[in-house]
This record gives structure tokens, C-alpha cells and sequence, in this order.
């Protein structure tokens, strides 16, 4: 099962992603792939969702570009393996800003199509960015659109999408 799940800054989200992927995963192995980078400005928010995924059982694997290293990461006999994606928005971010600076949204959907398909579960948390009616630089402007579109790419593959608003999961 593919999971979407997105929601804006805050909405709770995460919380719910991570609840959810461990109430279908039961006792099987549960994957966190963080996809923030490690830098010093985002040192607390890392440290809150470490933080608020103690204790559930989460195997934690630190990739910030790349989903497909996270497969040597997996055991071999995935079967029975969960994996929740935190977050797409992040991953977007760290390709497209890069020294590479590839923002090519199929790839990344081919990624984690490649991904869902050997995870008996799979929970990806998108973000909802596009509300604010902000007018923004090219950069951004243009960050916001691929995202858009990761987004819609994610939930066409997806079996189920929720939105989550102020803690409350919203099914689409």
C-alpha cells in the first residue's frame, strides 16, 4: 500500500504518517528515511522528529538525494518491510539545489515507485506549500512548481491520499 500524506507546516502530518505506516506495519520492520540534511540550521526541527518517532520502532536511515541508496540499506528479504519518505519537499529541495541541481520530478516518482514496490508499506509525506499567494523570486517560484508537480505524480501512484489540517486527517 502507498500512503500519501500532506499537509502545510505544522498540520501534524508527520505524526500522523508515522502513526499510520506503524499501526499497518505491526511487528514488522518499520524505515525512516530522513531526507533533511544535516546542517546546523535544522539541528532542533531534526532533534523534535527524532524526538517524536522514539519509541515506534523506527529504523532510521539518513538519505538526503538519493532514494534508490536507501535499497542496500533494506534487508534482503523485504517482504514485510514499511518505509515512511519524510519528506518529499525536502528531497525536491536538496536535488534541485544542489551543485547537480537536477529537479526532475519523474525521477524522483521513479525512485520511489522503485522503492514502493518491494515495501509491503509505504508512507510518503508530501508538503503543502502552494497557499500562501506569496509572489516569490524565479528560484522559488519555480521550486513551488516542480513541487506541485511531484505532488501530483505522488498522489496518481498513491492508494490512498490524506491531507492532514490542524491534526486532523482529511481522506481525499
Amino acid at each position: 500500500m502507498i500512503i500519501l500524506v500532506t499537509g502545510g507546516s505544522a498540520s501534524g502530518k508527520s505524526e500522523y504518517a508515522e502513526e499510520r505506516l506503524v499501526a499497518l506495519a505491526g511487528e514488522n520492520p518499520k524505515y525512516y528515511i530522513a531526507t533533511m540534511k544535516i546542517e546546523k540550521a535544522a539541528a532542533a526541527r531534526i532533534e523534535r522528529h527524532r524526538h517524536l518517532r522514539a519509541g515506534k520502532g523506527f529504523i532510521t536511515i539518513e538519505e538526503d538525494s538519493c532514494l534508490l541508496n536507501v535499497l542496500t540499506s533494506l534487508p534482503d528479504d523485504q517482504g514485510e518491510v514499511s518505509c515512511i519518505i519524510e519528506d518529499i519537499p525536502n528531497l525536491l529541495a536538496n536535488r534541485m539545489f544542489s551543485d547537480a541541481g537536477t529537479a526532475d520530478e519523474n525521477a524522483i516518482i521513479s525512485d520511489i515507485r522503485q522503492l514502493g514496490s518491494i515495501c509491503q508499506n509505504l508512507v510518503i509525506v508530501a508538503g503543502d506549500i502552494f497557499c500562501d499567494g506569496v509572489d516569490y523570486d524565479e528560484v522559488t517560484s519555480s521550486y513551488i512548481a516542480a513541487l506541485g508537480r511531484l505532488n501530483i505524480l505522488a498522489a496518481k501512484m498513491a492508494d490512498e491520499v490524506i491531507r492532514v489540517v490542524a491534526g486532523i486527517p482529511c481522506h481525499i
